[in-house]
């Protein structure tokens, strides 16, 4: 009880500070309202920069105590709670320091998909080149994923998750935000029409601001709609991961500002990035998917191919990610006599993880019928996995002219179940696209690489 009383009702160490009860209390605070950096499991930091600013309460809420200016996932921040308690901008790099101070905006962080792994991946990049990173979250149906704000408080970024209920509100106090950390870049990612609505905002900070289109759009597609497309015009540049997005962006888009193709930075352990092991040629008819059950991801025809004659019946197939249709996936499993040739692994989180994936299975695919520069296909070359991947966005610019693997048309089960036949059975075809994909990824797609295009086009933008 006396520990109790003594105890402040606001924290008033340095941000950053090391809290000397963090090891004997992990838990303490734990109740409503209290600083998620006292929630973490006993050994990771206790630092509070996830959610926090200086101030911010470490213990439960008392009489008279201030509200935070940041919200947990899924409360608001915008409105009058904010604006009682203004953001404290922080010192700008010395003049001649090299680091910049970049913010992300994404409405994408509620699940484990491609797209949420590029933008974590990119801020930690930057964050371990020595730049200041902020990230601003609107979460669309679903909060920011636990993964990736750990990802993100373990590297030092800081996070800010605002409620888009009301989307003026939401993108006036962004704004406010940035305005108050004063950023040297703003970067969008992925570019649509919230996040084009925000950035054609009248408070916007006189910076230079950036979006990446993640995806191979076409006429068909149904999150941009015609009337989004003028509002690009406040972009100083969009970001492709590929030339094939560039090239869409020009021809579906009609943008007509400056385009830089830069892939998504992958951090890749160096002592995975080889060939395959020859002791593992033995082992090629173990097949790994890493993808999303949803239809616009082609498992349909990944099951057909393999439920067809031509494919050998030593092959077996793992699907790793995201579940959104596992019942109707299965279903098919089912119907097509594939049940003990077909398992499907369900979601994964963190490197340890992908590295147990591709040491399971020498061989990857991906079916996709669009997309834009696949990380599963990244991760794979770098590992020295042979791919046999679907003609969609990047593709060709990952593997090669079927250097790395094998390109098939997509929505294609006859060719798919051919390339399946001719990798799995030809161990020597198997280790020379495993060496060439290997040197693919050093060459291009190396992480040391990429940041290097990306920081000289901040660089440049920023003047």
């Amino acid at each position: 009880m006396l520990r109790l009383l003594r105890r402040p009702a606001l924290c008033r160490r340095p941000r950053g500070a090391r809290d000397p009860r963090g090891d004997r209390r992990p838990d303490a605070g734990a109740g409503r309202g209290a600083c998620p950096a006292r929630r973490r499991p006993r050994g990771q930091a206790r630092r509070c920069r996830l959610l926090c600013q200086p101030g911010r309460r470490h213990g439960p809420r008392g009489p008279g105590a201030p509200r935070p200016a940041l919200a947990r996932a899924g409360r608001t921040a915008v409105g009058r709670r904010a604006a009682r308690q203004p953001d404290r901008p922080r010192p700008r790099p010395r003049s001649g320091s090299g680091a910049m101070r970049i913010a992300f905006l994404t409405d994408f962080l509620g699940t484990m998909a491609g797209t949420e792994a590029s933008i974590c991946e990119a801020a930690c990049c930057l964050r371990a080149a020595g730049h200041a990173v902020a990230v601003v979250v609107f979460p669309r149906d679903e909060p920011p994923h636990r993964h990736w704000l750990a990802v993100l408080a373990r590297a030092g970024a800081d996070v800010a998750v605002l409620d888009r209920a009301d989307e003026a509100l939401a993108a006036a106090e962004a704004w406010r935000r940035l305005a108050a950390w004063r950023v040297d870049i703003v970067h969008a990612i992925p570019m649509g029409r919230f996040m084009l609505s925000c950035l054609a905002a009248d408070n916007r900070p006189a910076c230079p601001v950036v979006a990446t289109e993640t995806s191979e759009a076409s006429p068909r597609c149904t999150w941009y709609e015609p009337a989004t497309f003028p509002r690009m015009a406040v972009l100083d540049a969009i970001v492709a991961p590929c030339h094939a997005v560039a090239r869409n962006l020009r021809r579906h888009f009609r943008y007509p500002g400056r385009i830089e193709v830069i892939p998504h930075p992958l951090r890749v352990p160096e002592a995975a990035i080889r060939p395959l092991d020859p002791a593992r040629l033995a082992q090629l008819g173990r097949i790994g998917s890493v993808t999303r059950l949803r239809v616009e991801k082609g498992v349909a025809f990944l099951l057909a191919a393999l439920a067809l004659p031509t494919t050998p019946g030593f092959c077996r197939l793992s699907l790793y990610g995201e579940c959104g249709e596992r019942e109707q996936t299965a279903a098919l499993i089912q119907t097509l006599g594939l049940g003990r040739r077909v398992t499907i692994a369900g979601p994964f989180r963190g490197a340890a993880a992908m590295e147990r994936i591709h040491a399971a299975h020498p061989v990857m695919v991906l079916s996709s019928l669009f997309e834009g520069l696949p990380l599963a296909l990244l991760n794979a070359i770098a590992r020295g996995c042979p791919v046999i991947a679907t003609d969609v966005g990047g593709v060709r610019e990952i593997v090669g002219d079927d250097a790395a693997g094998i390109v098939v048309p997509r929505a294609d089960p006859t060719a798919m179940s051919l390339a399946i036949r001719a990798i799995a059975t030809d161990p020597a075809r198997a280790l020379a696209c495993s060496r060439a994909g290997v040197e693919i990824f050093r060459e291009t797609f190396h992480v040391s690489r990429v940041m290097a295009r990306l920081e000289r086009f901040y660089r440049d933008l920023a003047g």
